[in-house]
């Protein structure tokens, strides 16, 4: 049963992120789907309370593969750029117009996602560079705090595309050269030598494969 409701909010998240929210009535994700409203309503009540599941259930499923990448990760930069994969895998499948009507009209699942950002994202960040420096990739005269706020900075560049739609270019483009940048900053000597080592024999942002 729960595994049936986790791959309905997976059909209705793609759909969403597809389309924007507001343009989407339960008739039309029933119609989508080629099922009856009476099936989403049994799990269901309303869209409010599906959309409230449907972001819960992402950002578990963020968490979880951002877990994973930390612990397969060879070292931090490799960890710091599995993450960047998952992270725009993932914003390449989300429209503008589902990021809008989500901060414009669901305020309170738009926090959520803020608050998601602020705590287990942050975490994330500054656990990696502790790692960075712990392993001698990162420069140890770094300030753990100042550093994980730019970085986050750069994420929030990245979730609103209006920063850089005027240079029409992908996504993928925008976020590899503030990883480099970015990267190229923190690095030691040999965090450099591990750095170029890395983007000579991972393709950009080609090392994740998502399933859920």
């Amino acid at each position: 049963m729960l595994e049936q409701v986790h791959q309905l909010l997976h059909r209705i998240r793609d759909l969403f992120f597809r389309y924007g929210i507001k343009s989407m009535t339960m008739d039309d994700i029933a119609q989508q789907l080629g099922m009856s409203k009476k099936t989403i309503y049994a799990h269901f009540p309303d869209k409010k309370s599906l959309l409230k599941a449907l972001m819960s259930d992402f950002l578990t499923c963020h968490y979880q593969e951002v877990v994973d990448a930390q612990k397969n990760a060879d070292n931090a930069i490799d960890e710091m750029f599995r993450i960047a994969a998952l992270g725009i895998q993932r914003m390449d499948k989300i429209t503008p117009s589902f990021m809008f009507d989500l901060r414009k009209y669901h305020g309170d699942i738009w926090n959520q996602f803020e608050q998601f950002r602020a705590t287990a994202m942050y975490e994330g960040i500054t656990k990696n560079i502790r790692r960075g420096m712990e392993e001698g990739l990162f420069r140890r005269d770094l300030d753990v705090q100042v550093v994980a706020h730019m970085h986050m900075e750069h994420l929030n560049l990245i979730v609103d595309p209006g920063h850089f739609a005027e240079l029409n270019k992908p996504m993928r483009t925008v976020m590899y050269t503030i990883m480099i940048t970015f990267t190229r900053g923190l690095a030691t000597p040999e965090g450099l030598r591990i750095l170029d080592q890395h983007l000579e024999n991972n393709p950009i942002f080609e090392n994740s494969n998502l399933t859920n």
